[in-house]
């Protein structure tokens, strides 16, 4: 972790690190949401403590496209809710991986892992509709689609289009996928 800057921060891909962001996490003011999972560890979030209290998390499991032991690996959303301590409104962080390797210049390739890549994007959509209700959702993560490629494409099935307000489902929901290309 390179800064200190952010409040919330959604990590990728640290699922055999959690005592060492454990104690990046104590020494640094954060605490961490890191899931049993080891797996799902790989999504692990973080909080400012003087920020934010934690009221609820959890971990969703989604795909294992492959089987046991073979890429791509297990895929999970995780989430927390908190209480923004200065102003007293909630928040849910969801972080989350998907499947790499799924489209060809925003084409899509037919293999399971893109559907199942698929399935997680409207699953996320799903997940953050429901959390909407009584809070401001954060959605991080590794989507492993290129804004470009995605932008200039729109499939339907893809980032671009599920998890902004193009399918009415989440109004409002804008993101620096689509406001910086990120």
């Amino acid at each position: 972790i390179v800064g200190k800057h952010a409040d919330l921060i959604g990590l990728q891909e640290v699922q055999d690190r959690a005592p060492l962001i454990r104690e990046w996490a104590a020494d640094s003011g954060y605490q961490a949401w890191i899931p049993d999972d080891p797996w799902a560890r790989e999504a692990t979030v973080l909080a400012r403590r003087s920020q934010f209290e934690r009221l609820a998390q959890d971990s969703v499991f989604v795909c294992d496209t492959a089987g046991e032991g073979t890429p791509p690996p297990p895929r999970w959303i995780v989430w927390a809710k908190y209480k923004h301590l200065p102003s007293g409104r909630n928040i849910v962080h969801v972080n989350t991986h998907a499947n790499s390797n799924i489209d060809d210049n925003g084409q899509p390739y037919d293999l399971p892992r893109t559907r199942d890549a698929e399935d997680h994007f409207v699953r996320i959509r799903k997940l953050a509709t429901a959390k909407a209700h009584d809070s401001q959702v954060l959605v991080t993560g590794d989507l492993n689609v290129d804004y470009v490629d995605d932008e200039r494409v729109r499939y339907g099935k893809f980032p671009y289009t599920v998890l902004e307000e193009r399918q009415g489902a989440l109004p409002g929901l804008r993101s620096s996928y689509s406001r910086v290309g990120l």
